[in-house]
């Protein structure tokens, strides 16, 4: 299966975007990369044969930059990747056993052990069922969906920032890959914004779309 990369930014994380670029043009299974572009002043150009950039003309926001880029896509599978991470292991690896799965109504995020912060697993890359059904903070920083699945789950679009992980996590069976180390600060972009009055919101929202 090939894949096409999806990525929200607004270009605060370049040096960590060039290092990915990299990384995403020596994958295998990485056909395109679209750079969803939220910004309406800022435009850059990464020299990768890949690389497609998104001018979207104003902040949409991550989780309808995610649509944008499911809609753009020309793969059976999608990973839907956050700006500000340096994933430091063999992504090739990681995709061969990612591929050794079916992705009909899955989603496969990072295991916490992917994080320098916890304590990382030692060991060959694993991909396994989240039988726990526990969510953890990372889970949505690189995840992997069929793109009519992510189309099919329809994450409702007052939903900007937050929670589009989480509707995915609850409405889809759940797979975690660790054994390969990933790098982020967490949140770089939204820490950087005025996001005042959404957090409220967008939780209400979500709680009310899983029924709680």
């Amino acid at each position: 299966m090939k894949y096409t990369i999806i990525i929200p930014t607004m270009y605060f994380h370049n040096s960590e975007m060039e290092i990915m670029l990299d990384i995403y043009e020596n994958c295998s299974y990485i056909e395109k990369v679209l750079i969803i572009n939220n910004t309406s002043d800022i435009s850059v150009y990464f020299e990768h044969p890949k690389v497609f950039v998104v001018n979207v003309g104003h902040n949409i926001f991550v989780n309808p930059a995610w649509e944008v880029g499911a809609l753009l896509a020309k793969t059976e599978g999608i990973v839907l990747a956050n700006d500000d991470i340096i994933i430091k292991d063999n992504l090739n690896k990681l995709f061969e056993q990612v591929s050794n799965i079916s992705l009909k109504d899955k989603v496969i995020g990072a295991s916490i052990n992917c994080y320098r912060n916890k304590r990382l697993y030692e060991g060959s890359i694993i991909v396994e069922e989240n039988t726990s059904q526990t969510m953890h903070y990372g889970f949505g920083a690189f995840m992997f969906v069929e793109r009519d699945t992510f189309l099919s789950v329809k994450i409702p679009k007052e939903l900007k920032v937050w929670y589009g992980d989480a509707i995915l996590f609850r409405k889809l069976v759940t797979y975690n890959f660790k054994g390969i180390e990933i790098v982020t600060e967490f949140g770089g972009t939204s820490h950087r914004i005025n996001l005042a009055g959404f957090a409220r919101k967008e939780k209400d929202i979500y709680e009310h779309e899983i029924g709680l």
